[in-house]
């Protein structure tokens, strides 16, 4: 009897879930990495400490092009700016890394890339970085 015990609470402890969303995703190819990256707009809202606040967006399109939008709102003044970034982007080896490069000529790598649950998360620089994601058509 002890020994069914010992094997039930095995058996319990190795076959339960860990509370990972049937959602969490690790892609582990350029086609699935792509398609949950692409799939959702990324959304990011943020103050700083002037008490500025900033609307940053991300579109990657499957095609390898993409684009950032970032809008900021002054609460002293009232005035608003939005500024719209082209880029082309691609996935590293291990489909944890995004590398971009901008238009304008800037490249920035995005480390630690992290999709589940219409959530996205990166490092850049040693900030972490946060969006929600909102449906989009995926073509």
């Amino acid at each position: 009897m002890k020994y069914l015990s010992l094997i039930a609470i095995f058996s319990f402890v190795c076959f339960t879930g860990c509370g990972i969303s049937d959602d969490a995703r690790t892609p582990s190819n350029d086609e699935s990495a792509t398609y949950y990256l692409c799939k959702y707009w990324w959304h990011a809202e943020y103050v700083d400490v002037h008490n500025t606040r900033y609307i940053q967006e991300l579109d990657f399109h499957k095609d390898g092009t993409g684009v950032e939008i970032i809008g900021k709102h002054q609460q002293a003044n009232g005035n608003s700016t939005r500024e719209e970034y082209h880029f082309k982007w691609n996935w590293g080896s291990s489909y944890k890394t995004i590398s971009v490069q901008y238009d304008e000529g800037n490249a920035v790598f995005m480390d630690n890339v992290f999709i589940a649950d219409r959530k996205f998360s990166y490092k850049m620089m040693g900030e972490e970085y946060f969006f929600d994601g909102f449906n989009k058509s995926y073509n």
